[in-house]
């Protein structure tokens, strides 16, 4: 790589079927804007729903997408913990998959953190 570094984006996933369409076509947009390489690191909670099937079938056309399936329901912390610990990235940044944390966001905190901020933490 040129001197950059690699971002993971980790997203915990609980029954979300219904947004996975819509999340997939922003986070791919949003790492258009993104100086560098992006990782699309998704943790299946457990669903109960199609979401681990819809998450395996983007990650079998996107190759900057992984897939990491829970047993079963763990929680949000523990599906994160989980998603860091499988990130590639020299940097993990967490959001929801039902888009309650705006992709369009991702660039402006990997452009803070690329300026040298340790943390990086957004608030509506």
């Amino acid at each position: 790589m040129d001197g950059k570094r690699r971002i993971s984006l980790v997203i915990p996933v609980y029954n979300e079927s219904a947004n996975l369409p819509a999340l997939f076509v922003a986070l791919r947009d949003a790492a258009a804007t993104v100086d560098g390489d992006v990782e699309f690191l998704f943790v299946d909670d457990g669903s109960g729903d199609d979401s681990l099937a819809r998450l395996e079938a983007f990650a079998a056309e996107e190759p900057r997408a992984k897939v990491v399936g829970l047993a079963r329901n763990f929680g949000k912390e523990i599906a994160v913990t989980a998603g860091i610990r499988h990130a590639t990235g020299d940097a993990c940044l967490t959001m929801d998959a039902d888009l309650q944390h705006p992709p369009a966001m991702i660039g402006a905190f990997v452009d803070a953190w690329r300026g040298g901020a340790e943390v990086v933490v957004g608030v509506r």
